[in-house]
């Protein structure tokens, strides 16, 4: 009788603990959800504003075209995120489904449905900020000769053939994905199960995604990011230098005059790219690394043993992700004078 009752107690003391547990969880959830939620409008207007104002800038600065496409691919970012948390995190997808008597997992459903393709839009943008800096090198390394390189033409196709390799790909990642449908006479339900083949085991073409999207992309990008910023802030640090020396100098009519003003406007592009691929760099280490973990082992999965940490940890990298998405109009108007002049002329036109 003892040992009957020891078992009892311990299997209400357990059973509590999971209850606590998922109460924990559900309000981190909720919590994460929130913020995603909240801060997606935000994103997306800021976005918009930005394609607005540099297309009406226009193209004569090859950059401008890459700030558009990276305005595109983060709108897509913010948009994933933000159906991602409403699909998992709250109750309108659940009851939708519920009209029709129909039930499934709302985190593999989220999964299924917009996990990969934002993935495949955040590598996106991370490519497009590894060619933004790139760009932005080369103007300072070559200045005489970047219009002769990096021509208007170079740049739709690099900008093209980056979303087509950054996108692409998320095809590999639904081969074998499987969806079956499970009635239950009792409660007039019919439950959606969501799956890969084999008991959840990756395939080939999905082992490659993940290879792509867990360590070519993100090597490549930070790779070519991090060695841009360090050479742009030296650059920086060399043109204050120059400006400092020059400073006291009585320039007036001389050609010192039209290069100290070309040393401003390149200085104030090139703290653009720096803001932006410090601000990438930052924000894309959390997916990079829960992508990674997830790649290396299925327990650290939706269908694994550490699936409570796998989602809190996702959630938490998908707040950086779009916190990365969102905050280049912020680093556009602090750094931009024609950025901003023009944004500002947007709103009093409205008035």
């Amino acid at each position: 009788m003892d040992r009957n009752a020891n078992d009892t107690i311990s299997g209400l003391v357990s059973s509590n603990y999971l209850t606590q547990m998922q109460e924990i969880f559900n309000m981190v959830i909720s919590i994460i959800a929130c913020i995603i939620i909240g801060m997606g409008p935000v994103g997306i207007a800021g976005n918009i504003l930005n394609l607005i104002v540099f297309l009406s800038l226009g193209f004569s600065e090859t950059i401008h075209m890459s700030y558009v496409a990276l305005a595109i691919s983060d709108i897509g970012c913010i948009l994933t995120t933000v159906w991602s948390s409403l699909t998992a995190s709250t109750k309108i997808v659940e009851a939708i489904l519920a009209r029709y008597r129909m039930k499934t997992d709302l985190v593999m459903l989220a999964n299924f449905t917009v996990a990969w393709p934002h993935l495949a839009l955040s590598r996106t943008t991370a490519l497009l900020t590894a060619w933004i800096s790139f760009e932005r090198c080369v103007c300072v390394f070559l200045p005489t000769r970047v219009k002769l390189i990096i021509t208007p033409r170079l740049t739709k196709t690099v900008i093209s053939v980056l979303y087509v390799i950054g996108c692409c790909p998320v095809v590999f990642a639904y081969v074998g994905f499987t969806t079956e449908m499970k009635f239950d006479p009792v409660t007039n339900f019919t439950t959606l199960l969501l799956f890969t083949h084999k008991r959840n085991q990756l395939n080939t073409f999905n082992q490659f995604a993940f290879l792509l999207y867990a360590v070519v992309y993100p090597v490549i990008s930070w790779v070519v990011v991090a060695i841009s910023a360090v050479f742009l802030i030296l650059k920086l640090k060399q043109s204050a230098r120059w400006r400092d020396a020059n400073s006291r100098v009585n320039i007036a009519g001389s050609s010192l005059v039209r290069q100290k003003k070309m040393f401003s406007k390149e200085a104030r592009v090139t703290k653009t790219v720096v803001l932006i691929a410090c601000t990438f760099i930052f924000c894309s280490f959390p997916i990079s690394a829960t992508v990674l973990m997830g790649s290396m082992g299925r327990e650290y999965s939706l269908g694994g043993q550490y699936r409570f940490i796998m989602i809190i940890f996702g959630g938490i990298s998908y707040i950086f992700t779009e916190f990365n998405s969102s905050i280049n109009i912020a680093i556009y108007a602090l750094t931009a004078t024609k950025f901003r002049s023009a944004l500002f002329g947007l709103f009093q036109k409205r008035r």
